[in-house]
């Protein structure tokens, strides 16, 4: 919860203090998030997508994000600075194989998360009607969701924080509505995969980071 308190204060304090020596607009923004799970083994090498590890498979899933906007104009021409404050969800689906039936059994971990992208943007082509730029940034996530989530080969535990980078591009229409994409890239790993969790024979057997492709409309008002 302190986490979560100190994130909201730090968006509020940024917009505060911008507000002062910059044109801000506000509104929402909100899209999909299509997940891109990155999973390293120990002692057993990279896996992602669809590669498939004694018997298990991974595919991603698709969730969402959405929550209040900010773009500030700075007084560089061409410079503009977005922050916005999400909620954010994206997963993964695993599936074992049932060595004596045969069946497979699918589980899906979904990470939830509070996070705070600050993304500097430049506009390529302004103008009234429509206005293309590229944009990149920092962004801070807070878990506000289940630390712990279990599946048939192990149970997924996720950082309580993380720290990613966004990269993308978009456009603003007339001025209001913004349409953008962008790949989400965790700097580090954000959650890790254990066997027999909370018992003796605990064993680490991956770690895991959840990038994602992020697909947003959002409007300004």
């Amino acid at each position: 919860m302190r986490r979560i308190v100190l994130l909201l204060v730090v968006f509020a304090t940024f917009l505060s203090v911008t507000e002062s020596s910059a044109q801000i607009k506000y509104g929402v923004k909100g899209g999909l998030n299509l997940s891109d799970v990155v999973i390293m083994r120990t002692n057993i090498g990279r896996m992602e997508g669809s590669e498939k590890d004694r018997g298990v498979s991974i595919s991603n899933r698709a969730g969402f994000f959405i929550g209040p906007t900010a773009l500030l104009n700075t007084p560089l021409k061409r410079l503009d600075i977005d922050v916005s404050l999400l909620f954010d969800q994206r997963g993964v689906e695993t599936k074992s194989i049932d060595l004596l039936g045969g069946r497979p059994y699918k589980t899906t971990t979904t990470q939830q998360q509070l996070v705070l992208p600050v993304n500097a943007r430049c506009n390529l082509i302004s103008g009234k009607s429509a206005s293309l730029f590229v944009f990149a940034g920092p962004q801070l996530g807070i878990n506000i969701g289940k630390r712990e989530n279990k599946t048939d080969h192990g149970t997924f535990v996720f950082n309580r924080a993380s720290f990613s980078i966004n990269a993308g591009a978009g456009l603003l229409l007339a001025r209001h509505i913004q349409i953008s994409a962008n790949y989400n890239i965790v700097c580090k790993k954000n959650a890790e995969t254990w066997v027999n969790r909370n018992t003796s024979y605990a064993n680490e057997t991956g770690r895991s980071r959840f990038h994602a492709w992020q697909f947003s409309v959002g409007y300004y008002f």
